[in-house]
């Protein structure tokens, strides 16, 4: 059973010499509130991997709401848009947002590329949006973004918004 409600956040603390083995705790430096099943399972022939999912929230470049965030909901947000084909490129790598995005208000989402077209030189790889206000990335109205091993986590509303359903030749990998 996976219930979303269970899902914990953890600090790690040390990794063992053959790198096998790992130290975590919890924000409140208590252990696991909850019980994470994880084994690879073959029913009818096929395998599935029950295993958790596991998300690095931490980057080296951040952006982040300031201290009224947390009760107004406003933070920070990244748009990317122009005028029609390739007239921007958007490069995030390695970006962590928190408490980015703006509760309710259209638009206003943590890395967003807007109404660009053809965006082939851009991507968005290896970022990490948690504790947002306002979905994860956005994707709206333009074509050939790449986004690959991305984590999002505890955001309100979707966490990959593809706005219109007209965009194409986007690319979506874990």
């Amino acid at each position: 059973e996976v219930d979303m409600n269970e899902a914990e956040e953890l600090i790690l603390t040390s990794i063992s010499a053959d790198r096998r083995t790992i130290g975590v705790t919890t924000l409140n430096g208590g252990g696991l509130q909850f019980r994470h099943y994880g084994e690879l399972e073959t029913h009818g022939g096929q395998m599935f991997d029950m295993r958790a999912e596991v998300g690095l929230l931490s980057r080296r470049v951040l952006v982040r709401g300031d201290e009224t965030t947390a009760n107004t909901l406003v933070g920070a947000h990244i748009m990317m848009h122009s005028g029609g084909d390739e007239s921007v490129v958007g490069r995030f790598s390695n970006v962590e947002c928190y408490l980015c995005g703006q509760a309710f208000a259209l638009g206003r989402y943590p890395i967003h590329f807007h109404m660009i077209g053809r965006v082939v030189k851009s991507y968005i790889t290896n970022c990490a949006v948690h504790h947002s206000n306002n979905r994860g990335f956005t994707i709206h109205g333009v074509h050939g973004l790449r986004l690959y091993n991305n984590v999002v986590f505890n955001n309100l509303g979707h966490s990959i918004f593809i706005e219109d359903g007209i965009e194409t030749n986007n690319v979506i990998e874990h």
